[in-house]
């Protein structure tokens, strides 16, 4: 079986470690990208200069190219079309569902406070995710 690809995209560094803990104790054969805004994650997939992800999380408050416009970027990239996407901020309230839903595979995912409930919600939307991956 080859590793699996995550692309994180996140500015702050601490919330990218976390995730990506939780993340390595659901599946130990990751191979992790992250990018610190969505201007160089756009840049980087646009070039092909990094792998084809299995799955994105994105947060959504960043400098440069905030999340809302990264993820609009990412839907127009035809190599990506069937890359779910997770919204992954600390935002209540990510923005009127339209907005930010659409074409494509995209969960919500709030930054939780504690370890424990980032795992569940990690194990959780990877599970309906790597099910999807393997039937491709």
């Amino acid at each position: 079986m080859k590793p699996r690809v995550i692309l994180i995209i996140d500015d702050d560094n601490d919330d990218r470690e976390f995730l990506k803990e939780a993340i390595s104790e659901y599946d130990r054969h990751i191979i992790f990208q992250e990018f610190k805004n969505g201007a160089e994650a756009v840049a980087a997939l646009e070039n092909q200069a990094t792998a084809i992800p299995d799955v994105i999380f994105l947060d959504l408050n960043m400098p440069l190219m905030n999340g809302r416009q990264c993820l609009q970027c990412l839907r127009d990239m035809q190599h990506l079309s069937g890359t779910p996407v997770v919204i992954y901020t600390t935002s209540l309230h990510p923005g009127p569902s339209g907005e930010l839903a659409g074409p494509g595979n995209v969960h919500f995912l709030s930054k939780p406070s504690r370890m424990a409930e980032l795992r569940n919600s990690v194990r959780n939307i990877l599970n309906q995710n790597w099910h999807l991956i393997d039937q491709l």
